[in-house]
């Protein structure tokens, strides 16, 4: 809360970008290249609004059912559950909190790789190159030559003039384990088991986006080596960050950061990329608050309607029916300013000690991102 010239107490609230009513809006944030990379994590987070306004919150309930035999028994969940039915309230909700948080990080991991992917096609397609879609991967490297014994994962496949590109990501050097870091390299081990290379040149990048302190650079280089049975002057090169050339026109480098990145790509693309126009990409990716709002609300109200048995979610329809507030078009067109309006005239009439937070701040602060999600919710429904 704040004083206003008038020495009125106004409340003061933190800013929030909603992506899905920034696009209902057609606001000039929401440019296409941006819903295009958002697309994945976007529908993520609707999920979890439809759900969480699904029968008063209940929709989050429904991911019990995906407990397999393993983790109950690996993990303790069937203890837990012996407990839940004997009347444990605790157990019943730890069941229940772990069946979500798993099925959202496990949704995460994927769809956080597609935004990197699709970030990079987009500023590779920018400065001229041509990006091929996943299913046109094998039919390109066919064309090319590549004739893979099985299937392979790419996470950009481009061409400029009469070069080919392929990198594969990782968000940083520390995660997975050895056999992860070698698969990096299943195609270029997999060319050079069937011994037939490509006709045209192909850069073959392994892209690290967060360089970090290279912690286990020395390991991947290794992996790395490992798989494809180079020499260790071969794997020197390597990791010095060269291109080192494999086989008939494959040119392997492994670059960490995106300076390492356009380096090596105006090496032998002779295009340069601005490294601030990717950054700026990257900033416009990070503006909205869809998902981590919808998921820390539904984590917190899982709890209450595990352990209360009521929801803030079915307590804001309640309260919106009684006072007769309906949440109109041009308040999702105008949802900063509405929002903010309907939940200090909710404030007032919200008679039961559910928010769970101590402050009148922070309780009202959590009334107006109860009410964006309604209006997000609204709008999906809308569509």
């Amino acid at each position: 809360m704040i004083l206003d010239s008038n020495q009125t107490m106004v409340a003061k609230f933190y800013d929030r970008t909603i992506l899905t009513l920034e696009v209902l809006k057609g606001s000039q944030f929401v440019k296409p290249h941006l819903l295009s990379i958002l697309k994945s994590p976007l529908e993520l987070a609707q999920k979890i609004i439809g759900e969480c306004f699904t029968k008063s919150g209940e929709g989050l309930l429904s991911y019990r059912d995906n407990l397999d035999s393993i983790k109950l028994m690996a993990l303790g969940l069937s203890s837990a559950n012996r407990s839940a039915l004997s009347g444990d309230s605790l157990a019943n909700y730890g069941v229940y909190q772990y069946a979500f948080h798993q099925f959202f990080q496990s949704s995460i991991r994927a769809r956080q790789g597609n935004v990197l992917d699709k970030a990079l096609g987009h500023v590779l397609k920018n400065n001229g190159f041509t990006l091929y879609g996943k299913k046109q991967h094998e039919k390109v490297l066919s064309q090319i030559g590549i004739q893979p014994i099985s299937k392979h994962d790419i996470d950009v496949f481009g061409s400029l003039g009469n070069r080919y590109m392929i990198a594969q990501i990782r968000s940083r050097d520390d995660t997975g384990g050895t056999t992860a870091k070698g698969s990096l390299v299943d195609l270029v081990r997999d060319i050079k088991g069937t011994l037939k290379f490509p006709t045209k040149p192909v850069d073959y990048l392994v892209y690290i986006w967060e360089p970090l302190e290279r912690q286990q650079k020395g390991s991947l280089i290794s992996r790395i080596g490992d798989a494809l049975e180079l020499s260790r002057s071969q794997r020197t090169i390597l990791g010095k960050g060269r291109s080192l050339n494999y086989g008939t026109n494959i040119y392997l480098r492994v670059v960490y950061g995106s300076p390492e990145l356009f380096r090596a790509i105006k090496s032998a693309y002779s295009v340069s990329i601005d490294v601030k126009d990717y950054d700026e990409v990257v900033d416009q990716i990070g503006q909205w608050d869809d998902l981590w709002l919808s998921y820390a609300l539904a984590t917190l109200e899982l709890e209450k309607l595990l352990i209360a048995g009521v929801t803030n979610f079915s307590i804001l329809d309640e309260l919106l029916e009684s006072e007769g507030i309906v949440i109109k078009e041009t308040d999702l067109l105008n949802y900063g300013k509405s929002s903010s309006s309907i939940a200090q005239h909710l404030a007032v009439v919200w008679r039961k000690d559910t928010i769970p937070f101590s402050t009148p701040a922070d309780q009202l602060s959590y009334i107006r991102d109860i009410v964006l999600l309604k209006m997000a919710y609204i709008a999906l429904q809308k569509e």
